[in-house]
């Protein structure tokens, strides 16, 4: 079993959903939650906080969409040889990102999608 398990994606107030968090950190015997802890913090900062909370922590779930908070909670935890198991919320589900070819790479994808939507398609063309 997973140290600590990291859950990414679009979080929408819905009752649904709301139940399947629930129901996934009863069923995964969760003792703490974390919710966003990059919000509000500078890059640097989510990164060193990434490091400390695999050093701090044992059967939590974290959730988050920061790439830096992400990125550095796997490097970290491969330094370090804690398992971490990543999860990512699609349609919502809560998925194993195993469950996907790229693995983790699927979280980032959907990070950088917000883009497309919203930044590229409002920049004017000269």
């Amino acid at each position: 079993m997973a140290n600590i398990i990291l859950i990414s994606g679009e979080l929408k107030p819905q009752i649904k959903i709301n139940k399947t968090i629930e129901n996934f950190i009863i069923n995964k015997k969760i003792k703490k939650t974390i919710w966003y802890p990059e919000n509000s913090k500078h890059p640097r900062q989510q990164i060193d906080y990434a490091r400390e909370i695999l050093i701090e922590y044992k059967n939590i779930a974290i959730f988050s969409t920061s790439p830096f908070f992400i990125e550095s909670l796997h490097h970290n935890s491969q330094i370090l040889k804690i398992k971490v198991a990543y999860y990512f919320l699609k349609d919502n589900e809560i998925k194993n990102v195993k469950e996907y070819e790229n693995e983790i790479g699927c979280i980032f994808e959907d990070l950088g999608s917000c883009l497309d939507k919203f930044v590229w398609s409002n920049i004017e063309e000269d």
